[in-house]
């Protein structure tokens, strides 16, 4: 839910940034098909109408494939519909288009992933959006200074958002263990011999990280 927020707010900031039609970004001429189903796009998800919002921004796309904004605006609507795999399909077309589009675009593929149940792929993503770190804002245009105050918030849980998904990769493997060995009697008592992680208290043993 606090993300859905965070990307309502991030939304709204990329559509403010279109009202001034700033230098760097494609403004439809007005008057045009192409703008009258941008203006309609926005004001369809302005209203939380994210599927007229998809709608429109779909109709946008069949008169100028490469609006790149409007490809993001649509994986954002998938989201805020829940529907992952379709707004991580639109983030990557974006990326594949221009890969320093967006940096914080990154972190989005990565947390769409996650909530995809790849926390793998997820993880890649959320290592890439780090590593971009090095790289002057000027280098994503101007979305990258336009999400600057964004990527504050993002960056300030991004080592915690790593680890959760490090975690849940370990889990996962832990899951699908097929053998339990005995780790020896500074672990197991005999009571242990089933259950070799676990202590016979009320508090599990995890295996600390190295």
């Amino acid at each position: 839910m606090k993300f859905h927020t965070f990307l309502l707010l991030l939304l709204l900031l990329l559509l403010s940034s279109y009202q001034g039609a700033a230098q760097g970004y494609y403004t439809p001429t007005p008057g045009t098909m192409l703008a009258a189903h941008f203006q309609d796009g926005k004001a369809a998800l302005l209203a939380k109408d994210y599927k007229a919002a998809i709608r429109h921004f779909k109709k946008t796309l069949e008169i100028k494939e490469d609006f790149l904004v409007v490809r993001r605006f649509i994986g954002q609507c998938h989201i805020l519909l829940g529907q992952y795999p379709e707004a991580a399909n639109e983030f990557l077309q974006v990326l594949k288009k221009d890969s320093l589009f967006s940096r914080l675009l990154y972190y989005e593929l990565g947390d769409t992933y996650y909530k995809m149940g790849e926390p793998s792929i997820a993880l890649s993503y959320f290592n890439n959006y780090q590593r971009l770190q090095d790289y002057d804002v000027s280098r994503f245009g101007l979305h990258g200074v336009e999400e600057q105050v964004d990527e504050l918030l993002v960056l300030d849980k991004l080592q915690s958002t790593i680890r959760a998904c490090q975690l849940t990769i370990d889990s996962v493997k832990f899951i699908n263990i097929t053998e339990i060995q005995h780790l020896g009697s500074a672990v197991n008592s005999p009571q242990n011999d089933y259950f070799p992680f676990l202590l016979i208290t009320s508090k599990p043993f995890f295996h600390p990280l190295e």
